[in-house]
């Protein structure tokens, strides 16, 4: 059976590393997210991830889910010409 503290751990680990692809998706974008810029943002190792999650787009769309909000921002224009 997992000690608690180690299941704490993980889960502290887990929220950092999402916590920290969700800023950097929304500062950056997907295509420059990398499993090493949240590493080092999360203060978390490389083993964090497969744990988690099987691939680092599922690491993405998880931070999607949880938060990365707004991922688009638009003004008072016409929304089709922003999209464009």
């Amino acid at each position: 059976m997992p000690r608690k503290s180690n299941a704490r751990r993980a889960l502290r680990s887990r929220a950092s590393a999402l916590a920290a692809a969700t800023a950097l998706l929304v500062e950056r974008g997907p295509e420059r997210v990398t499993h090493a810029a949240v590493g080092e943002r999360a203060g978390v190792g490389r083993a964090t991830f497969p744990r988690h999650w099987p691939d680092l787009q599922s690491l993405l769309l998880d931070a999607v889910a949880h938060g990365a909000r707004p991922l688009l921002t638009l003004d008072d224009g016409p929304v089709l010409d922003q999209l464009c």
